[in-house]
């Protein structure tokens, strides 16, 4: 389903993490209309270290791909979100 126009920014961080503690980076996402689909646009900044922030980069491919197949019906989505579960 495409959509206009819309932009999301949140802080980004774990508890108890050293160097990358909550709301230490920054997400930035938009979503922008293109033809029949939907463009997705993600920039995550702040980052302390070049590893963290390769990390961090590895870790959003793995999930936007498979939000990607899951959008294109490509990828089922975990049995404990199709029978009821909950997410541990």
């Amino acid at each position: 389903m495409p959509v206009s126009a819309y932009f999301f920014v949140f802080t980004w961080g774990w508890d108890r993490h050293p160097t990358l503690p909550p709301g230490s980076t920054t997400v930035e996402i938009s979503l922008v209309a293109d033809g029949a689909g939907t463009i997705l646009r993600l920039r995550h900044s702040g980052f302390p270290s070049e590893a963290d922030r390769r990390q961090h980069a590895d870790g959003w491919k793995i999930y936007l791909g498979n939000l990607s197949q899951r959008w294109s019906g490509q990828l089922e989505p975990p049995a404990s979100l199709t029978r009821g579960g909950s997410r541990q």
